[in-house]
């Protein structure tokens, strides 16, 4: 039985980044609007970051979005209150697919 989850979800979890190649601290706080106070506090052991790593950016309440056939980034974008660039930076993605999770 498959189960569908419904059009917006909300978790509670530790956010997790795969730091990607030629991929900063910095590079990643600009992703995530955080600080590198922040993200050397939930990765104590971290210098400097290598292409593989999997840093814990904070625990936050996250909201997903479950794609539907009609949908684009930008018709997303615009029923969640935010911008494409937005949703591509957090998602790693330039266009989405059916039952896809996107990270609003």
């Amino acid at each position: 039985m498959i189960e569908i989850l419904p059009q917006s979800v909300h978790f509670c979890q530790k956010l997790l980044h795969q730091v990607k190649p030629a991929q900063t601290l910095e590079d990643i706080c600009r992703i995530y609007k955080t600080t590198m106070f922040y993200i050397k506090k939930n990765n104590p052991d971290i210098e400097q970051v290598e292409a593989g790593d999997c840093l814990i950016i904070d625990e936050r309440d996250l909201n997903f979005y479950v794609v539907k056939p009609t949908d684009t980034l930008q018709k997303i974008a615009q029923k969640n209150n935010t911008t494409e660039e937005e949703l591509i930076n957090k998602n790693g993605c330039n266009a989405v697919f059916i039952g896809q999770l996107l990270i609003i």
